[in-house]
């Protein structure tokens, strides 16, 4: 028999928004049989706690700031314990926190970025913190 896949969802918060539902939606309908589903709020729980499936490792992690020294470790405390293989993120300053926690050796896990608004590589606003990852595989 093979090992599940262990992916978790990251966003910023549980609170009820457009990305957070979707990651919601997606950690719910993963196949069960062949996935394992954990899901991270790096800064704040929120209402759609209530949404997700029972069986969903849930982790709060209440960062202050991307940057948060602490809060990275444990992340990367974390996804190393549970062997985490996939982490999906949403949003942009979550995926500069976990593009961070790879740059600094803190995890190895593969890092799926989802764009919730579209065309990062295009934006002339978005400023190193956002475009080094891209090019680096996230």
């Amino acid at each position: 028999m093979l090992r599940k896949m262990k992916v978790m969802m990251v966003t910023d918060s549980l609170q009820v928004g457009g990305a957070e539902q979707v990651a919601v939606d997606i950690a719910n309908s993963l196949d069960r049989d062949t996935h394992q589903v954990y899901f991270c709020a790096t800064r704040t729980d929120g209402l759609l706690r209530s949404s997700l499936k029972s069986d969903v490792e849930i982790m709060v992690l209440e960062r202050s700031a991307t940057w948060d020294l602490l809060k990275l470790l444990a992340f990367g405390k974390y996804v190393r314990s549970e062997g985490i293989d996939v982490l999906h993120s949403h949003g942009r300053g979550t995926m500069r926190f976990i593009a961070l926690c790879k740059a600094l050796g803190i995890i190895q896990a593969q890092h799926v970025f989802h764009d919730h608004f579209g065309r990062l590589h295009l934006d002339r606003s978005a400023g190193p913190g956002m475009k080094v990852p891209l090019h680096h595989g996230v």
